[in-house]
């Protein structure tokens, strides 16, 4: 797959490596997080679901999270306007999971609760958290971080011919120049 690079920006490094996980790596990801704790494989999930940074799906809340609607809202935090929010469907299931494990309908009707984060932790323990899940994945070399998993899910919504404009939406890009395999 040969693509654009916008500003230095590539889904393969100069070797030629990949950045991001194929779907096997991605099945074998979902299935080590589920041997993790239950915060844990929740928030891979997540993470792996919508193609967010790790910054951006630490800072969900419950009032991020509409459980009816089946999607989260994502504060985009790699934009020059602040308060760039985009919707991500999650799956049913995710979002009862979610629901049963953090209370989120409960915490949605007090307004300090539902402001409050979901993961409590900081950047570094949730990347090492995540890096733990690929590693017992087998997901090694370039694509075995976190990011590998935005751009993963990004070429997944491209090879489920999924329309260009709701990918760009979903990963917060301005452009769709800025991720655009051809």
């Amino acid at each position: 797959m040969r693509e654009h690079t916008h500003a230095g920006m590539s889904l393969y490094g100069s070797a030629g490596s990949r950045k991001y996980l194929h779907a096997a790596e991605r099945r074998r990801f979902a299935k080590a997080a589920l041997r993790t704790p239950l915060e844990v494989q929740l928030f891979c999930i997540v993470l792996s679901l919508t193609g967010g940074r790790i910054s951006e799906i630490l800072a969900v809340t419950p009032a991020a999270i509409d459980i009816d609607s089946g999607v989260v809202n994502i504060v985009t935090l790699k934009r020059r306007k602040r308060g760039m929010v985009r919707q991500v469907p999650l799956p049913r299931s995710v979002i009862g999971k979610l629901d049963h494990t953090f209370h989120l309908r409960r915490r949605q009707h007090d307004p300090d609760s539902a402001s409050r984060r979901i993961w409590k932790w900081s950047r570094t323990t949730a990347w090492r958290r995540v890096k733990k899940v690929m590693a017992a994945a087998h997901v090694t070399g370039t694509p075995a971080m976190p990011k590998g998993l935005r751009h993963g899910f990004g070429v997944n919504a491209f090879q489920s011919l999924v329309p260009p404009h709701l990918v760009q939406r979903w990963l917060g890009h301005a452009s769709l120049r800025t991720f655009m395999p051809t």
